[in-house]
């Protein structure tokens, strides 16, 4: 019993969760068109709509629901949940219209206005989501939209939806033969892998009239099956045939909604740590062969974020892009117009140092051009540790800033030291390790820190301002120095001194006495009586590495540096000189090439020696083969070489980077390596086999503008078909030239634009004069082509009178003038009268005006 209490509870509370659920999602709406929970999103709402049961509120909650898919419209990230929500707005505005039309006439009023303020917030989105989606649904939304802000009725507005369309079947029944016996299928044809089915796999329930025979009726995708989330809502024949449902070829030309069957690629990109530009697929893939070929063109393109908000720096300027960015062609170029701006921080607060002035930063920086050129007036500002407080030293004068600086120039300082005797006070971290600690005054000034003044008169204890140096003698500092001078040094040496009282030995220094060898007159001229002896390293270390035996056999006890030794009759000279081989020497026996009498005398007998490589290394990418070939052992650097019979050339000569990887034969010859011909003959079909083309060059064939292989720079083109001259020209467009088709001014056979010809208007011109009139009259009137006349011009006739001549003045009413290539020449046509008030001119214009094709839209 305890347990089923507990199944019972468990029960219970998943049923109350599950019911919590619904409610939640029926209240907030949290998923969109593109998730999968959507669909049961959806039933929820739709089963909320059929159970209220008031039309007014029926028709409130259906127009909910258009808002919030419209809002899903809106927030659609990518194409796929862009074509996956403008569906779920299309079927929510189809349910709200059915269901206001089921109000009564005299209560549908502010339900439409309802209807007729979302449609206008529609048409914005749908207007934004169609600068960079082709696809065939949103113009759909676009054009319903159109035709329901234009309806005047109800029942106009109700026609708008389309009705539902009834299954395809077949014909009405008729009289089939026996079961047993083949079925004549030929209202329907059974063709491929239809002709192998089973009469049951169509005709499960025994009925055979009225079949279906679409696709979907059998190959139906139902919403909750997520292998194909955007399937193509063409036809199924589109993609698949009765043979094989594989898809196996496919006709792009026209299809719009490429995600329906890419869904998988887009979803890689959108992983990608740059973002996807979320536009219509054809917007940059024109190539329905080649997926990877797009391009973008940026003209007009205002709205940068959509594409480029993942290459944005974390902090950058919050603004439009295209203040910065005037190149579409190239991101990282950019300049900005300081001019007039004066709020620095939108831009720069990253630049700011972390202790910086929090004034405007116009105060200091006032070229824009050049942010390191500070200028600030300090004009009354007494307060100097408001900005300079961070470059303050840790130690540092606590007294006011101006006792030492001045606001024209930091530094050098100037304080006025009178009345001050307490130096430490400021100066405490100044004073040396091991400084006199007495009082600051008794050495220095206040006018120039660095002249030391010390009375030393009476003095005698040195050590107590003066430091010892290393190694120093310990005696008695007076014994040596004077209070006058300290650099001179005055000591009397007498014999009985002992030296290293005073003066330590150097390192390696003989040990026996030092008087042995100085002199108390002159240190440095020492001497010492070799007379005697023979050990000279008592005294002398030999250096590393030395001949090891006797230092007489090369040295005298004369003059040292005199160095003399006997090479008679010694022959392994190894012995003695070792070191001083260079690396990679000749290994073999020294006097093969050296004499004793000269060392830099060599000589070496190369008639019988055939083996260079033993002495000498050939140099890196040096011909292998045996040196005798192109060199003599009379003369090195002379280096002949038959080449008769050698067509291989890559065996010894290496070509440059990217050369010809033909025969070197084809061009070179042996005689004169830098004479090069080449037969083009029958290769004017594949220059690029050997000449690359120059960055920017025209991706054709050579021959099409170079004619002749004897002079590459003889060019002739024939541009007759072309009409994209960016395709080679792109280059040659001036700065600040209007863009467009350069076929619409310029023609192929002279790249001067022909000057366009001026249309004349023909106009009637009415006089009214009581003075006789002599005929003709001429009217002359020039109008620039294509332009609208929105003031009143002036039209000048000259009129030939006995009297004289007369230039009446006519007013032209506003008009449009189209021009045209044969210019009409003007029939006045006078028709004097009795009174004479100012001649009138009303010409008419052969032209007819613009016409508005945009209808005004209607709210």
């Amino acid at each position: 019993m305890r347990k089923l209490l507990l199944l019972l509870l468990f029960l219970s509370a998943i049923t109350a969760v599950f019911a919590l659920g619904i409610l939640l999602i029926n209240e907030t709406h949290p998923f969109a068109p593109s998730s999968s929970l959507y669909a049961l999103q959806h039933q929820i709402e739709q089963t909320h709509l059929r159970l209220l049961q008031a039309p007014d509120a029926r028709a409130d909650q259906a127009l909910t629901l258009v808002d919030l898919r419209l809002a899903n419209l809106a927030q659609a990230k990518d194409n796929a949940s862009i074509q996956l929500a403008a569906a779920a707005y299309d079927q929510a505005l189809n349910t709200a219209i059915q269901t206001i039309d089921i109000i009564p006439l005299d209560k549908r009023a502010p339900h439409y206005q309802r209807l007729s303020r979302l449609l206008s917030q529609s048409k914005v989105v749908v207007v934004s989501l169609m600068a960079g989606n082709d696809s065939g649904i949103i113009n759909t939304i676009n054009d319903k939209i159109a035709q329901l802000q234009a309806a005047d009725t109800f029942a106009e507005i109700t026609a708008v939806i389309p009705p539902s369309q009834p299954a395809i079947i077949l014909n009405p029944p008729f009289p089939v033969t026996f079961l047993g016996q083949e079925v004549d299928h030929s209202l329907y044809l059974l063709t491929g892998a239809h002709n192998e089915l089973e009469c049951a796999a169509c005709h499960a329930t025994g009925e055979y009239a009225n079949t279906p025979t679409a696709c979907d009726a059998c190959h139906l995708i139902l919403p909750e099956n997520n292998l194909y989330p955007s399937h193509f809502e063409g036809t199924c024949d589109s993609c698949h045939t009765t043979t094989d449902w594989l898809v196996t070829d496919f006709n792009h030309i026209g299809v719009c909604k490429c995600e329906s069957c890419h869904q998988g690629v887009i979803e890689e990109l959108a992983v990608l740590d740059s973002p996807h530009y979320p536009g219509a697929c054809q917007t940059c893939h024109t190539d329905y062969d080649d997926w990877s070929t797009f391009s973008y063109n940026h003209e007009a393109v205002t709205e940068c974020e959509s594409c480029h908000i993942a290459v944005t720096p974390e902090i950058h300027y919050p603004g439009d892009c295209m203040l910065c960015h005037t190149d579409v062609e190239e991101w990282a170029r950019f300049q900005y117009d300081h001019a007039n701006v004066t709020e620095c921080q939108s831009c720069h607060i990253q630049d700011t140092p972390e202790l910086h002035y929090e004034g405007t930063c116009a105060r200091c920086h006032t070229n824009v051009e050049n942010w390191n050129i500070v200028h600030f007036d300090h004009t009354s500002y007494t307060d100097c540790t408001t900005c300079h407080q961070a470059i303050t030293p840790l130690v540092h004068y606590e007294g006011q800033c101006s006792r030492c600086h001045s606001t024209y120039t930091w530094t050098p300082t100037n304080f006025d030291h009178e009345g001050y005797t307490t130096c430490t006070d400021c100066h405490s971290e100044t004073a040396p390790p091991g400084h006199y600690q007495q009082n600051c005054q008794s050495c220095h000034t206040t006018e120039d820190w660095t002249d030391i003044l010390f009375t030393h008169e009476g003095a005698t204890d040195c050590a107590s301002c003066h430091e010892r140096p290393f190694g120093h003698s310990l005696g008695q500092c007076s014994d040596c120095h004077n209070v006058t001078n300290w650099q001179h040094l005055v000591i009397t040496h007498n014999s009985a001194m002992n030296c290293r009282s005073c003066h330590q030995s150097p390192k390696t220094h003989p040990d026996g006495q030092c008087s042995q060898c100085h002199s108390t007159s002159t240190w440095k001229g020492a001497g010492q009586e070799h007379s005697g002896n023979t050990s000279c390293t008592n005294c002398h270390a030999k250096p590393s590495p030395h001949y090891e035996g006797s230092c007489l056999s090369c040295h005298n006890t004369s003059d040292w540096d005199d160095v003399f030794m006997t090479h008679t009759n010694l022959k392994d000279c190894k012995d003695c000189h070792t070191s001083d081989a260079p690396s990679n020497h000749y290994a073999q026996q020294c006097s093969t090439c050296h004499i004793t009498a000269n060392w830099w005398k060599i000589y070496v007998n190369h008639s019988t020696l055939k083996d260079c490589a033993a002495c000498h290394t050939a140099a890196s990418g040096h011909y292998p083969g045996q040196c005798s070939l192109c060199h003599t052992t009379a003369n090195w650097n002379t280096i002949t070489f038959s080449h008769t019979g050698f067509d291989d050339c890559i065996t010894c000569h290496t070509p440059p980077n990217k050369h010809y990887d033909g025969l070197c034969t084809n061009c070179h010859n042996t005689t004169n390596w830098n004479d090069v011909t080449f037969d083009h003959t029958g290769i004017g079909e594949s220059c690029n086999t050997c000449h690359q083309s120059p960055d920017g060059h025209w991706p054709g064939q050579c021959s099409d503008c170079h004619t002749s292989t004897s002079n590459w720079n003889d060019i002739l083109f024939d541009h007759d078909t072309y009409t994209n001259c960016n395709s080679c020209h792109s280059g040659d467009r001036p700065s600040s030239h209007p863009r467009g088709k350069c076929s619409n001014c310029h023609t192929t056979d002279s790249w001067s634009i022909p000057n366009t010809p001026t249309p004349t208007i023909t106009a009637t011109v009415e006089i009214t004069t009581s003075v006789p009139i002599t005929l003709p009259i001429t009217l002359t009137a020039t109008l620039m082509p294509t332009e609208v006349i929105t003031s009143t011009p002036v039209v000048t006739a000259t009129v030939e009178l006995p009297g004289g001549t007369i230039t009446p003045t006519a007013t032209e009413t506003a008009v449009t003038i189209q021009p045209t290539d044969i210019p009409a020449t003007p029939t006045p046509e006078p028709e004097p009268t009795t009174e004479p008030p100012p001649p009138t001119i009303e010409p008419e214009p052969t032209a007819k005006p613009i016409e508005e094709t945009s209808p005004p839209v209607k709210n």
